[in-house]
């Protein structure tokens, strides 16, 4: 659990360190932002190596129609994720698509999770993606963009990939490399036993938006 919060609390001085001192921020240029990207990457292997560690403690038992609930969510955080990367009509009509997104998302998962360590992780990101929009919204001013072009509504490609590895901390690497490139967590990690090399695999599907027509040869792992 210790690591869970310790990640949490990392996250969230990574995303508002800009912000909150922009004093000692500005002066560090790019160099900043390679500071910046790597406590992200940091902040995740704590979070997911805190959340899988961390003993189950019960808080709240969820009612069994939240999952319908939380479904529903999951779709409309995907669509509303979406609209900040569309060039077409919807583009402009939300300021923080992907932090509503992220509000969204943490939410459906508080719906269906009772538990402590899911509680402060989901919790936390809610809190987190709300205290952005405050921050950003103070901090700067927003010229709303025009919207696009009626053809180009449907130019919003949803990209899936597979990420499989040995259940190691190079595997959480791999996954924590894809959120920093703007894939999205798409389910729950899957775990199997494999008898030939005596070893735990684990898979994570990851999704990702992107505004381009869909080509069968494209890298996946390049986007």
């Amino acid at each position: 659990m210790t690591l869970l919060i310790f990640g949490n609390i990392l996250w969230i001085i990574a995303h508002t360190f800009k912000r909150l001192l922009p004093n000692f921020r500005n002066p560090l240029g790019n160099a900043g932002k390679g500071v910046v990207a790597f406590l992200i990457i940091i902040s995740l292997v704590l979070m997911i190596l805190g959340y899988r560690s961390a003993e189950y403690i019960g808080v709240w038992t969820p009612p069994q129609f939240f999952l319908h609930i939380n479904n529903l969510m999951m779709v409309a955080a995907v669509f509303v994720f979406a609209i900040g990367h569309t060039k077409g009509r919807l583009r402009g009509r939300l300021r923080h698509p992907m932090l509503t997104s992220v509000k969204i998302w943490a939410l459906a998962h508080l719906l269906v999770n009772g538990d402590l360590a899911s509680i402060i992780l989901f919790g936390s990101m809610l809190a987190w993606a709300a205290m952005a929009v405050v921050l950003i919204n103070k901090s700067e001013t927003w010229e709303r963009p025009e919207p696009g072009e009626a053809k180009k509504d449907v130019v919003l490609v949803v990209l899936y990939r597979l990420l499989t590895g040995e259940d190691s901390s190079e595997f959480c690497h791999k996954v924590s490399l894809a959120l920093t490139r703007g894939w999205c967590l798409y389910g729950d990690p899957q775990y199997s036993y494999d008898g030939q090399t005596s070893k735990m695999r684990c898979a994570q599907a990851v999704i990702k938006n992107v505004s381009q027509d869909y080509d069968a040869d494209m890298k996946l792992g390049e986007q």
